[in-house]
């Protein structure tokens, strides 16, 4: 009795196993081709999905205005194809899965490593702010500040490099057919949250007051915690 109560539960743990191992293979797609530096091409269920990187921007290098392209966009770009063309990664979404253009927005892991985090360590992009999906953006400031103090990729470059990087964009409602709009965000020194300081509330972006504050009362802070830790509380929308 005790060897086929054995038997029955080595059979059971099999089948846990062979069934998490074809999970973990479900959940590998591969890379087909980078279009650039932080959007790629990807057989996602036998079809091909473009996916955009969550939470990061790299230089232009395939902007339908060649004027918008630039050098830098090009290393950005040959980094990405180098590393993940013809690789299989796993795909982590956030809040909202597809932007107002269809494509699938994600964290990109590679061998158990965060590829988005990756460009940022290199310096091969900065981090822009796609809210909701912002589940990350703490961390990836502080690594884009260490790539920039330790002058990596495009920062050991000239500013002009620097500035070929969109700005933070906002998916925002809007009143349009398409029912989003782009919306470049305010920034001041890299510092992303509006503390209001006669209310002692904090706006993040696309909150519905962040643009509403009066300049005279706004205090920057570069992280959620930053403002936490001065004493101000998150606004509830």
């Amino acid at each position: 009795m005790k060897k086929i109560i054995g038997l029955i539960i080595s059979l059971v743990f099999m089948v846990i196993l062979a069934g998490c191992f074809s999970d973990n293979t479900d959940n590998l797609y591969t890379v087909e081709r980078a279009v650039d530096g932080d959007t790629i091409i990807v057989n996602f269920n036998g079809t091909e999905e473009r996916v955009r990187l969550i939470g990061i921007d790299t230089p232009e290098s395939v902007h339908l205005d060649p004027a918008k392209n630039v050098e830098f966009g090009k290393v950005s770009s040959d980094f990405t194809k180098d590393y993940l063309e013809g690789k299989k990664v796993v795909l982590e979404f956030d809040i909202e899965e597809r932007d107002q253009y269809g494509r699938l927005l994600a964290y990109v892991y590679i061998d158990d490593k965060m590829f988005n985090q990756i460009l940022l360590e290199q310096g091969m992009a900065k981090v822009v702010v796609f809210p909701p999906n912002i589940k990350y953006l703490d961390s990836f400031k502080e690594i884009e500040r260490k790539a920039r103090e330790n002058n990596k990729g495009l920062w050991s470059m000239s500013s002009g490099v620097d500035s070929s990087i969109t700005p933070p964009v906002v998916n925002m409602p809007s009143n349009n057919s398409s029912g989003t709009e782009t919306i470049v965000d305010q920034t001041k020194d890299g510092k992303w949250i509006k503390g209001n300081k006669n209310s002692f509330i904090y706006h993040v972006p696309g909150g519905i007051d962040y643009n509403k504050i009066s300049p005279k009362n706004i205090v920057w802070f570069e992280t959620e915690k930053d403002a936490q830790a001065a004493g101000y509380k998150r606004a509830t929308q």
